[in-house]
């Protein structure tokens, strides 16, 4: 057995190598260490300093300059097997080491369960939370709409876009057909007519609810569709179109993480069409992501967003997974799929899991693809005590005194 230890310290709010925390990084690597031989253990950590301090312990010592917040639930795993050439049939122990209530046990039953049953495990724990009640709270990275051109027309020192539904009424000063250029200034959006034989991007009233952009035949080269140009003319997405699948490409490099949500939302000549969503990976260097669109979309407006660590929301939506078994009502009310009733409280509600990222055990080639396998039920979870937690914050620590506590007097907390 292999086990890949992930310490991820300088997120979080206290060093952990100053007593009393660095106590309970000892006893994780010491757990590890006493199931594992030194030279099959492996140490990936954000913090030059944990490396230096446990380097005689592990046989193998890398140092990433950033890790996320849950590791082994991000495909870091997969990313490490890949990096260390590691064989997919090898029996591996993944573990991070922010549940300092995971202890040697625990991991023992872990190994044994994968060695009797040959199915991968995952740690997980009963949400003390109501799920309907839960949002998602998100860091928008970037927001822009992505216009497509209309191939069909002539060519010239423009392309014309695809006819888009646009309220030209909210602009007093626009009088009525013609090409007109939009600035942003201190009191809003302005619109003024295009002098003769003025360059640059330009808007055209088609009619009082519709109008195309006329962009630069210099920009266009080769792409199906462009976002607005920023004030230094810099486009920062293109999009190529087959079929109704889009393609939308970075042709600038943007502030988006490895790892991102895109929401699209699609829009023609008469108004919005159906929502679009799509996730994207960007670890292994692709700046690439698809999705289908309706066929009349004359374009889309796209919102990159990541899930917010910590720190202020831009903005957030209420937790509603494609299997959810509850659905909100127009009174606000939640109803149960299965049963038709109202949820009250606590009683109404199934009890749901979540998984933790503490611990999994499985194949290397089970473990880069963990997602797949709890999502097709091929993977199996071990459930930890409700009074189990991560520790980021010195209140955790806190917690995880009391529940020491209480355990040794016997009590539940």
């Amino acid at each position: 057995m292999r086990a890949l230890v992930y310490i991820q310290t300088l997120q979080d709010e206290f060093d952990w190598l100053v007593e009393p925390f660095v106590e309970c990084l000892d006893a994780c690597v010491r757990n590890v260490g006493e199931l594992a031989a030194r030279e099959r253990m492996h140490l990936i950590t954000d913090n030059p300093a944990v490396a230096e301090r446990y380097a005689g312990d592990f046989r193998f010592v890398r140092i990433v300059e950033e890790l996320p917040r849950f590791c082994l639930l991000s495909g870091c795993v997969g990313n490490t097997l890949k990096r260390l050439g590691i064989d997919p049939s090898e029996a591996i122990l993944a573990i991070d080491h922010h549940n300092v209530m995971l202890g040697k046990e625990d991991l023992r039953n872990m190994l044994a369960q994968y060695e009797t049953s040959g199915r991968p495990l995952f740690t997980t724990k009963t949400m003390r939370e109501l799920a309907h009640q839960l949002a998602q709270y998100k860091t928008i990275t970037a927001a822009t709409s992505i216009h497509f051109f209309d191939r069909a027309a002539q060519p010239g020192p423009h392309v014309p876009t695809r006819p888009f539904i646009f309220d030209w009424a909210r602009y007093g000063e626009v009088s009525g057909p013609g090409l007109y250029r939009c600035a942003v200034t201190r009191d809003g959006v302005k619109f003024a007519p295009c002098a003769a034989g003025e360059e640059g991007l330009a808007y055209e009233w088609l009619t009082p609810d519709t109008a195309r952009l006329l962009f630069p035949a210099r920009m266009v080269a080769d792409a199906d569709g462009m976002s607005l140009p920023d004030r230094e003319g810099n486009v920062a997405f293109i999009a190529r179109l087959d079929r109704g699948v889009a393609r939308l490409c970075f042709s600038v490099s943007p502030e988006c993480p490895d790892q991102c949500a895109y929401e699209i939302l699609p829009f023609g000549p008469h108004g919005a069409l159906v929502k679009a969503y799509a996730w994207a990976d960007h670890e292994n260097g692709s700046r690439d992501v698809t999705f289908t669109l309706p066929e009349d979309a004359a374009g889309f407006v796209v919102t990159v967003s990541r899930p917010l660590c910590n720190g202020v929301a831009d903005s957030s939506s209420r937790f509603e997974p494609g299997d959810a078994v509850w659905v909100m009502e127009r009174s606000g009310h939640f109803r149960r799929k299965d049963s038709d009733a109202i949820i009250v409280g606590r009683q109404e509600t199934l009890t749901l899991v979540e998984a933790t990222g503490d611990a999994m055990v499985g194949a290397g080639g089970q473990l880069s693809r963990i997602e797949d396998l709890v999502e097709t039920g091929e993977a199996q979870a071990y459930p930890l005590p409700l009074e189990h937690g991560r520790m980021h914050t010195r209140l955790d620590y806190l917690r995880f005194k009391a529940s020491e506590r209480a355990r040794a007097e016997g009590r539940h907390v």
